[in-house]
């Protein structure tokens, strides 16, 4: 799925390394991230996602979607308040999501803005069950493929 790029120096040693991944994500060998126009981070968009959008809920996440025609790719906001627990907490949980969107990148509506916020729950979750509990609430709100769908 991935390839590496090795730029060497005249010295022969590796100056820089990336990886060539699927198109939203910059990759080093220290991992992957997703792409800043990939991302919701300014409170503005976040306010017109909860304003304007569609909202569902599950025990463990709340989706808030809004249809953006002129996008080519979703873009997603991650909310996780202090209230799940300690920074490390809260910062893996953000992983587990970033990671969980990127491998169901394939199957999601493009043309949206998403905001998911996470709850207590989550806290005591594994990768597998947040990426599931997402699947169930992005397949709920219709932003799946049908192949996907639970």
């Amino acid at each position: 799925m991935f390839s590496y790029i090795m730029v060497k120096d005249l010295a022969g040693r590796i100056v820089e390394g990336k990886t060539v991944c699927p198109s939203h994500l910059v990759c080093d060998f220290g991992g992957c991230s997703m792409k800043k126009a990939y991302r919701i981070k300014k409170n503005e968009d976040f306010q017109k996602v909860f304003r304007r959008g569609q909202s569902f809920a599950n025990r463990q996440l709340v989706l808030y979607y809004m249809k953006k025609e002129e996008q080519s790719h979703f873009r997603i906001g991650l909310s996780v308040s202090k209230k799940i627990g300690h920074a490390v907490m809260r910062n893996q949980i953000k992983r587990y999501l970033r990671q969980a969107f990127h491998e169901l990148e394939a199957e999601i509506h493009p043309d949206y803005d998403l905001v998911i916020i996470a709850r207590k729950p989550t806290n005591q979750m594994e990768f597998h069950e947040i990426k599931k509990s997402l699947t169930h609430v992005l397949s709920r709100s219709k932003l799946l493929n049908k192949k996907i769908r639970t």
